[in-house]
């Protein structure tokens, strides 16, 4: 007798997109954002300032008194410029992987439109709140961090019964820990 037959995994989320012919959103997000990001990093530092203070957002620009209050649409870019700008290699090689981990299942139930409008919308959300509430900060917010969150909150909407283990870093040990599934 031989062993027992395993019973079958199952569907892993996400497969579909992965025998799905083209590229999908998640997998055009590494090369756009690397592309902007390669951009950012060939810039001098002189030049990097002064990109930064066009497209990263800066929220005193909108809510000193001291600062012209914005003139046009255009004045108000960086509120969704800044999700495809990075602070470093680190920054954009952890966002490209988060999302690459959450973004096909998330795809794949909202369809390729519907996904990329709620990531951008996402990210708008995030921008805006971080300005309404560092309403006074000079210092440049760029980066996916907010959309990538926002892909991940509806990760464990659409899939509250998936397991997922997160690392954890504490004062100097990093340890896993276990977010089991609701009851």
């Amino acid at each position: 007798m031989g062993a027992p037959a395993r019973a079958p995994i199952g569907p892993v989320f996400g497969a579909e997109t992965c025998r799905r012919r083209g590229l999908r959103s998640w997998e055009r997000c590494p090369r756009d954002g690397g592309s902007g990001f390669l951009f950012q990093a060939s810039l001098t530092e002189p030049e990097l300032e002064g990109f930064l203070a066009l497209f990263a957002l800066v929220p005193a620009r909108y809510f000193h008194p001291a600062v012209p209050a914005p003139a046009g649409i255009a004045d108000y870019l960086p509120f969704a410029t800044n999700m495809f700008l990075h602070g470093g290699w680190l920054h954009l090689v952890l966002n490209m992987w988060t999302l690459w981990i959450f973004g096909p299942a998330v795809e794949d139930r909202l369809g390729a439109g519907r996904y990329l409008a709620f990531y951008l919308a996402t990210g708008l959300a995030a921008s805006l709140s971080h300005a309404v509430f560092n309403r006074s900060s000079v210092i440049p917010a760029l980066g996916a961090s907010g959309a990538i969150s926002g892909v991940i909150g509806c990760y464990v909407r659409l899939f509250p019964m998936a397991r997922l283990v997160v690392l954890c870093s504490g004062p100097s040990i990093p340890r896993w820990a276990r977010c089991p599934p609701p009851p």
